[in-house]
C-alpha cells in the first residue's frame, strides 16, 4: 500500500475535514489510537505495522507543507503520540498484541558478543524472579519488569535519550538504531535480499526503496572493480 493509499483509507475520512493551521498533535495521536482500535477491515485493530505507516505517510506530507509549501509553521506528527511500537501497543489502557513486520515470525541470527549479552542479562532476570518470589508472572517475554510482567511500549522509546546521553554519542531515537543496522549491513555489501529478510520487509523492493540512498553511496567503484577483474593479469 502506498502513500495515496493511506492518506485516502485512513487519514482524509477521520482527520481531512480539519483545517490545516488548526491540527494538533492531540488529534493526530487521536487518529493513531482510533486507527489501532478500529481502523482496519469491518472494523477490526489496524496492525502496528500499518498505523506506523501511516504516521510516516502523515510526518512526511506535513513536513511537505512546512518547509516546501510554507503553509504551517510546524509539523504536529512530529508531536504526536503513536503509543505504537514494534509489534504491542496501549489502546485505552489495554495492552494490545500485534503482528511483526510481514505478518510472520522469522529467525535472525546475532553475534557472539550479542550472545554473551543476553545471557547476562537472563542471569540478572533470573535472580530477579527469585527474589520476586510469588510476585513473578511469567510472561515468557525478554525484557520484564522486576514482577515478570511485560514493559510498557513506551518505556523502551522513553529511556532511549538517557541512554543516548551516558553513551555520549549523537542523539538518536530508538528506531533509528534499525535504520543504523540497516545501512551499516548495505556499507559492508550484504546482498539487499538478505537485508530485507533481517528487517522483515515482504521483499527487497521495499528495501530498495527505503535504502536507495545508500545503494547508490556503494555503486560508485563498481567501475574499478569491473575493469580489475577484466584486466589482463
Amino acid at each position: 500500500m502506498g502513500y495515496r493509499y493511506d492518506l485516502e483509507h485512513y487519514v482524509i475520512p477521520r482527520i481531512g475535514g480539519q483545517r490545516l493551521q488548526g491540527l494538533r498533535p492531540a488529534a493526530v495521536s487521536k487518529l493513531y489510537r482510533d486507527l489501532a482500535a478500529s481502523g482496519g477491515r469491518g472494523g477490526s485493530p489496524l496492525s502496528a505495522r500499518s498505523v506506523d505507516h501511516v504516521h510516516r505517510t502523515l510526518r512526511k506530507a506535513l513536513n511537505d507543507a512546512v518547509s516546501v509549501e510554507r503553509l504551517i509553521t510546524t509539523n504536529p506528527a512530529e508531536r504526536a503520540k503513536r503509543r505504537i511500537t514494534g509489534s504491542e501497543s496501549v489502546v485505552e489502557g489495554r495492552r494490545v498484541e500485534g503482528t511483526t513486520k510481514g505478518d510472520c515470525s522469522r529467525v535472525v541470527s546475532v553475534d557472539a558478543g550479542t550472545v554473551a549479552v543476553l545471557r547476562e542479562h537472563r542471569a540478572r532476570q533470573v535472580a530477579e524472579r527469585l527474589k520476586a518470589g510469588s510476585l513473578w508472572t511469567d510472561t515468557n517475554h525478554v525484557f520484564v519488569t522486576e514482577t515478570g510482567a511485560p514493559l510498557c511500549p513506551d518505556t523502551p522509546s522513553q529511556l532511549m535519550p538517557k541512554l543516548v546521553s551516558i553513551a555520549g554519542v549523537p542523539h538518536a531515537r530508538l528506531h533509528d538504531l534499525r535504520h543504523l543496522h540497516a545501512t551499516t549491513l548495505l556499507h559492508a555489501g550484504v546482498p539487499v535480499h538478505v537485508v530485507a529478510a533481517r528487517l522483515g520487509h515482504a521483499d527487497a523492493v521495499t528495501t530498495l526503496r527505503v535504502y536507495a540512498h545508500v545503494l547508490r553511496e556503494n555503486t560508485s567503484g563498481v567501475g574499478d572493480v569491473f575493469a580489475t577483474a577484466v584486466s589482463p593479469r
